[in-house]
């Protein structure tokens, strides 16, 4: 089965059942954001959790969200710098971000 389809699948199921989750996902990522701008290199995921006390998996889509934005911005030009590829790699870290979801991002596959 292709992978759109079953998250096309898992993300309505979802929605039908928790019909709120959408909303405390599109909070944990402005919260994440605030956090980040606020807080830059003292930024602590582990600290947030404790802070914010989400569910794993919706923190797991925030942190993705955040994540695919910044890359977006970066890759708005069309190429991605040294500088920027550097700033990649901290925000990764920062939110413990695997390395093969990162890789996995949408705007990665098109480099």
């Amino acid at each position: 089965m292709p992978k759109n389809f079953v998250k096309w699948v898992t993300t309505t199921v979802s929605s039908i059942l928790d019909p709120e989750r959408e909303e405390r996902v599109r909070s944990i990522t402005r919260s994440i954001n605030r956090e980040l701008k606020h807080k830059k290199k003292a930024f602590d995921l582990a600290a947030f959790k404790q802070k914010y006390d989400c569910d794993e998996q919706e923190l797991s889509e925030a942190v993705q969200s955040v994540y695919n934005k910044i890359l977006a911005k970066a890759w708005d030009d069309g190429k991605i710098s040294n500088n920027e590829e550097k700033q990649l790699v901290w925000i990764r870290e920062k939110l413990e971000l695997p390395e093969e979801s990162a890789l996995s991002s949408p705007w990665r596959k098109s480099v």
